[in-house]
C-alpha cells in the first residue's frame, strides 16, 4: 500500500506546490524553485481512429489534461496528476507523457469539430469569493459576559454552553469575543485572533512550524471539537462580568486553568493577547472552577474586585460568601477583602451569596447581597457605609457622572429547576430592572420588568453592562429571558424618568455558532448546490456568484430539505438529498429523493419516493447522524450507514450499493468502525472511502514534526482508494494490524485494511478518539480523479491525484474578519478557520468553513498552460 503523507513542499505566495515553493500562516514568500513550465509543448496528433496526445514537463509538477468544446467547456477529463515515478493512471512514470485519447467526450459521444486539448501545469488555488455567510452575529446559545468601554463599544463573549458552561460537560464549544459599536453595528473580532498579527501580538498563541513550511496555530485538547481556541483558559467558562481599561484591555476570570493556575485573562480590545499580558492576576488560592463571577475595577485601575467565587477548599463546591480584592500587578492570589470565607450571616459586612459588584466614581463598593435581598456599600478600604433593601439584587452598575443606580433585581432568585441528576439551574423567572436615584437619594425612579419566561438549562442566565459615554445612558442586557430571538440582546435606554427597549443592530444567530452546509457539486452543469447554508438551501453559480433559493415541487420537496444530512448530484444532473424522518424515542431513519434540474421528484423505477437507509449514532439514538452518500458514472448509489453490532457492542457502518432504479444490489463493498466517514465516487468509477483509523505506527500526519499537545492525532483520519469491484474496508477485532482504529469514546484497538490502493493519512476532523462524532469530515473527488481533502486542524485542504501524490495543499488560518485577496484584511490569502466539507468543480472549488459560518470559494488556475486545436 501506497502510504500517502504530508510530502515536503514549497509554495509561492499563497499557493503550496509540490517540490516549488513553501508557505507560511500569512503566505509569505521564500526563495523560488525551478519555475513550472514545458520541456515540449502539447501535441495532437491522429492516430488510427483515436488521437495521440504527448507533451514533456522540465521538472516534476502535476499536470491537468482536458478536451475542450468549442465553447470551452470541459467535454472529456482525460488525466491529472504528478508526473514523476508514481504518475498516476493514464500517465506513465516520468516526465514525458504520451496519451491516447479515442475521440469521445465523458458520456462516450464523439467530441465536435472545433475542440481543444488543453494541459496545465502546477495546480494554482486562488481565492475567489465568499458565499453563503452568516451575518456578523451573536449566537443564540451562549452570551458569557457583556463589558462597555470608555469610548461605547459593547464587547461580547460567547460560546456554545452546555448547561450552563462552555464545554463544561462538552459538546460545541466555540469562544469568541465581538466588538459592537453603540447601535450594534458589528465591528470586529477579538478572539480568535487576527491572523496578519504579528508573533509579539499574539505571543500567548502557539504554533507548529511543519515540514513543508507552514506555520499552523495550535488549539488545545479538545474532546468535542478539534478546535477548542488557541489561547487556554475559555473551555469550562461560565457567565461573568468582564472589565475592560480605560488604555484597552479586557479581564475576565479563565475557566480552565491558564498556565497552571485560576487566574484572569487579559487581551486587547483590538484582540491582540501578548503572553506578558494575557496571564492576569490570579484568583484566590484553590478557586474552584464553573463559578459564577461578578467583577469590578476601581477608579485608578490598580485592582479588581470579585464575587461568586467558589471554592476547592470546602466538599460540594461551596460558595466563599466573601468580596476579594487582588492588584492587577500583584504576583500573589487575591485576598478577603470583605467577609468571611464560607461564614454567611446578615450582619454589616457578611453576605448570603454575594453576586454584583461595582465600583462607582468615589471608589465605594457596592455588593449585592443576593439571598439576603439588600445592596450593601463600603468605602475603599471596606468600611461598611449603608444597606439598602433590594430583592435578589444579582447586578449593579453605578453611572460614573450622575451617580444613578442601575440594580438587575431577581424576585424568585434562588428558585431552580432540573434536568434528573445531571444538571441544576437557576430560571430567573421573575425580575426587573430598577433604577435608583443615587445613593444618598435613595429612591427607586423607575423600572422595567423583563420577559417572564424561565431560563433553559443551555443558557448562560441574565446580564447587564452599562454604556456611560451618552446623554442618554444605555443598559444592554443579554437574556433577560431564555435565549429565542426576543431575549438573547435588549437595548434599554435610560429617558430619565423611564427605562425603554430599543431596536438595535446585532443580529441574532439561529444555534450554534457554526454552520457546515452539505455540499453538491453539479459538473455537468457547472452549478454548486449548498443545503442548510446560512443563506438558505441554495444553488450557486460559480463564475458570477449568483445565489439562488433551492425550489423543490411539492411535499415531497419540502420533506426532503426539513431535517438535510448529505447530498449529491448523478451523472444525469439530478441532485440526490438525505434527510431524516424522525420516528419514535428521536430516533431517524434516512431518506433518500432524487430531483431533476425543474426541482421535480423522480421516482426510484423499483423503490418509488425515496431509499430508506440508516445512519449512524452521534448522540444518544444510534441512528441520529446523517452519514455521507455518492452517486456513480452509472448512476448506482454508494451509501455509509450503522447495520451491524458485530464488534463490541456498538453498531459498525458499511457502505452498500444500490442500482439506479433503488434496488439494494450489494452490502457491505467497504466495512467501516462505527465511526465511518465518507465515500466518494470519481468520474472514472475509482472509489474512495474514509475512516476513524491511523497508521499503528504514525499518531500524527507526517507533516508534523510533533504534537506538543496531544491533540492532533485525536483528530485525524484516513483516506483510501478501493477497488470499485472487490470493496475492501476496515477489519476490527484482530490481534494485530498496521492500523488503530477509534471512534467515539473508543479505545484505539488493532485494525487491518483490506483492498486498499494507497492511503492518506490527514484528513480531519476525524473524531479517532473523542467524545463526539458530531463533526466529520467530507471530501470530495472530481472528474479527473483529484481527491480534495479538508484538513480542519492544519486549517487548509490538500489535494491528492487518483495515485495518491499529493499535488498541493490551499489556505490557512483566518478568523471571521479575513475576507481574502483583495479583502479588507487580505492575509492570509484563502482564509479557512474550520474546513470540514470540499465539493469541487471543474474550475472551482468550494470549502465549508464550519466556524466561518460561511463557503469559501477558490478558483482553479495554474502556473503555465497550452492548447491546442483538434485537427
Amino acid at each position: 500500500m501506497n502510504n500517502a503523507s504530508c510530502i515536503p513542499s514549497v509554495s509561492r505566495n499563497p499557493f503550496v506546490f509540490f517540490l516549488l515553493l513553501t508557505v507560511t500562516l500569512a503566505g509569505s514568500a521564500f526563495a523560488a524553485e525551478p519555475a513550472v513550465g514545458f520541456a515540449a509543448k502539447p501535441m495532437i496528433e491522429k492516430d488510427g481512429n483515436a488521437w495521440k496526445i504527448s507533451f514533456a514537463v522540465s521538472s516534476p509538477t502535476d499536470a491537468t489534461v482536458a478536451v475542450l468544446s468549442a465553447d470551452g467547456k470541459v467535454v472529456r477529463h482525460l488525466a491529472a496528476g504528478m508526473m514523476g515515478p508514481k504518475a498516476p493512471e493514464p500517465f506513465k512514470a516520468g516526465l514525458q507523457q504520451v496519451l491516447a485519447w479515442d475521440g469521445k467526450d465523458d458520456a462516450g459521444k464523439l467530441v465536435a469539430a472545433g475542440a481543444k486539448v488543453r494541459v496545465s501545469l502546477g495546480l494554482k488555488p486562488e481565492f475567489r469569493r465568499m458565499l453563503c455567510s452568516a451575518s456578523d452575529s451573536l449566537a443564540s446559545r451562549g452570551p458569557l459576559g457583556l463589558a462597555v468601554d470608555k469610548k461605547g463599544v459593547l464587547y461580547v463573549e460567547e460560546g456554545d454552553l452546555w448547561i450552563g458552561g462552555l464545554g463544561a460537560a462538552g459538546v460545541l464549544q466555540v469562544y469568541a469575543i465581538k466588538a459592537f459599536d453603540g447601535e450594534g453595528n458589528y465591528v470586529r473580532t477579538l478572539v480568535p485572533f487576527r491572523a496578519d498579527w504579528p508573533p509579539e501580538k499574539v505571543s500567548e498563541v502557539e504554533f507548529v512550524t511543519t515540514k513543508d513550511g507552514r506555520r499552523v496555530p495550535l488549539t488545545g485538547r479538545g474532546g468535542n471539537l478539534p478546535y477548542t481556541g488557541f489561547t487556554s483558559g475559555s473551555v469550562g467558562m461560565v457567565r461573568h462580568q468582564p472589565v475592560i481599561t480605560s488604555d484597552g484591555w479586557m479581564m475576565f476570570p479563565c475557566g480552565e486553568m491558564v498556565a497552571g493556575k485560576r487566574r484572569f485573562i487579559t487581551v486587547g480590545t483590538d484582540g491582540s493577547a501578548p503572553k506578558e499580558r494575557y496571564e492576569g492576576p490570579l484568583l484566590q488560592a484553590e478557586a474552584k472552577a464553573g463559578a459564577q463571577m461578578f467583577i469590578a475595577l476601581s477608579p485608578d485601575e490598580k485592582q479588581l474586585y470579585f464575587a461568586g467565587a467558589r471554592s476547592k477548599r470546602e466538599k460540594g463546591s461551596a460558595l466563599c460568601q466573601v468580596v476579594y480584592r487582588v492588584g492587577l500587578n500583584d504576583k500573589d492570589a487575591a485576598r478577603v477583602f470583605i467577609g468571611k470565607e464560607f461564614e454567611p450571616g446578615k450582619a454589616e459586612g457578611q453576605f448570603n451569596d454575594p453576586r454584583g459588584v461595582e465600583v462607582d466614581a468615589k471608589g465605594r463598593i457596592w455588593v449585592g447581597d443576593y439571598m439576603n435581598d439588600r445592596v450593601q456599600i463600603f468605602d475603599a478600604e471596606g468600611k461598611f457605609l449603608k444597606a439598602f433593601d433590594v430583592p435578589g439584587p444579582e447586578q449593579i452598575r453605578v453611572h460614573p457622572r450622575t451617580g444613578a443606580v442601575y440594580v438587575l433585581s431577581v424576585r424568585d432568585r434562588g428558585a431552580t429547576a432540573n434536568y434528573g441528576s445531571q444538571a441544576t439551574w437557576e430560571v430567573y423567572e421573575d425580575k426587573s430592572v430598577i433604577k435608583f436615584a443615587s445613593l444618598d437619594d435613595w429612591k427607586e425612579v423607575t423600572r422595567l420588568d423583563l420577559p417572564k419566561r424561565r431560563r433553559y438549562m443551555h443558557d448562560s442566565g441574565p446580564m447587564m453592562a452599562l454604556d456611560a459615554t451618552r446623554e442618554e445612558p444605555v443598559l444592554w442586557m443579554a437574556s433577560v429571558g431564555h435565549q429565542g430571538a426576543e431575549d438573547f440582546l435588549w437595548k434599554v435606554v435610560d429617558r430619565g424618568g423611564k427605562l425603554e427597549k430599543v431596536l438595535h443592530k446585532v443580529v441574532r444567530q439561529g444555534g450554534h455558532a457554526s454552520a457546515s452546509p452539505p455540499l453538491a457539486a453539479d459538473r455537468r452543469n457547472n452549478e454548486l448546490y449548498a443545503l442548510a447554508s446560512p443563506a438558505g438551501s441554495v444553488r450557486v453559480n460559480p463564475e458570477t456568484g449568483e445565489i439562488r433559493k433551492l425550489e423543490l415541487s411539492g411535499e415531497v420537496g419540502k420533506a426532503a430539505l426539513s431535517i438535510v444530512g448529505a447530498a449529491a448530484v448523478g451523472p444525469e444532473g439530478m441532485l440526490y438529498i438525505r434527510s431524516a424522518k424522525m420516528l419514535e424515542k428521536n430516533e431517524r431513519i434516512w431518506h433518500i429523493r432524487r430531483f431533476n434540474r425543474k426541482g421535480e421528484l423522480v421516482p426510484f423505477a423499483k423503490t418509488g419516493e425515496f431509499i430508506e437507509t440508516n445512519g449512524k449514532r452521534a448522540g444518544t439514538p444510534w441512528n441520529e447522524q446523517a452519514t455521507p452518500f455518492a452517486v456513480g458514472p452509472d448512476g448506482s448509489l454508494y451509501v455509509v450507514g450503522a447495520y451491524s453490532r458485530e464488534v463490541d457492542t456498538g453498531h459498525n457502518c458499511r457502505t452498500d450499493v444500490y442500482g439506479p432504479d433503488g434496488t439494494l444490489v450489494r452490502t457491505n463493498l467497504l466495512s467501516m468502525t462505527k465511526s465511518g466517514g465518507c465515500v466518494r465516487v470519481d468520474g472514472q468509477g475509482r472509489l474512495y472511502g474514509s475512516d476513524t483509523v491511523r497508521p499503528k505506527d504514525k499518531p500524527f500526519p507526517d507533516c508534523y514534526p510533533s504534537d506538543p499537545r496531544g491533540h492532533l492525532g485525536r483528530w485525524y483520519g484516513t483516506v483510501f482508494r478501493f477497488d470499485p469491484v472487490t470493496g475492501g474496508g476496515v477489519i476490527q477485532g484482530v490481534a494485530q494490524g498496521d492500523f488503530l482504529a477509534g471512534g467515539k469514546e473508543e479505545k484505539l484497538r488493532p485494525a487491518s485494511v483490506n483492498g486498499a490502493m494507497w492511503s492518506f493519512h490527514g484528513i480531519g476532523p476525524m473524531p479517532l478518539q473523542t467524545g463526539c462524532q458530531c463533526v466529520m469530515a467530507d471530501f470530495d473527488a472530481d472528474d479527473w480523479g483529484r481527491v480534495w481533502v479538508p484538513d480542519a486542524q492544519g486549517f487548509c485542504v490538500a489535494v491528492l491525484d487518483s495515485a495518491g501524490n499529493m499535488i498541493t495543499r490551499f489556505g490557512s488560518y483566518g478568523n471571521r474578519d479575513a475576507t481574502g485577496a483583495g479583502g479588507a484584511i487580505p492575509e492570509p490569502p484563502i482564509p479557512l478557520w474550520s474546513p470540514d466539507r470540499v465539493a469541487a468543480l471543474d474550475n472551482d472549488v468550494f470549502v465549508a468553513d464550519r466556524l466561518g459560518c460561511r463557503l469559501v470559494q477558490v478558483h482553479l488556475g495554474s502556473a503555465a498552460s497550452e492548447e491546442v486545436p483538434v485537427p
